[in-house]
């Protein structure tokens, strides 16, 4: 992960922000990850809003993947800001699901952007 920072640092690449990552953020109980966290979003260059389109396909995602709550609606915010990756540790969510986004671990990620 700390690769990925440095290259979002040096502008190599972007990363997106939305209403679903920062109320997640605000609800995590370990102050010092909710900091960086913070401090990481903050360089994000686009936001997506939880709008009714949004909801509605995160609801979509739930029914049809089987991905639940704040995560399905991460992949909703993500689908509608048109994210290039949606990069996950999860490796089940990442089997789950079957959009258009292009889900991955921070390592398939890292040698996508290095093999490019």
């Amino acid at each position: 992960m700390q690769l990925i920072f440095l290259l979002v640092e040096n502008e190599t690449i972007e990363i997106v922000s939305s209403d679903a990552l920062v109320y997640e953020t605000q609800r995590n109980p370990y102050s010092d990850r909710r900091t960086f966290v913070e401090l990481v979003l903050q360089q994000a260059r686009h936001f997506q809003l939880i709008t009714e389109e949004v909801l509605a396909r995160s609801q979509q995602i739930e029914t049809s993947a089987k991905i639940k709550g704040v995560d399905a609606l991460h992949i909703a915010c993500a689908e509608a800001i048109e994210a290039d990756y949606f990069i996950i540790c999860d490796d089940r969510m990442i089997k789950k699901y079957s959009g258009t986004l292009a889900v991955k671990t921070p390592v398939e990620f890292v040698a996508i952007i290095f093999n490019a």
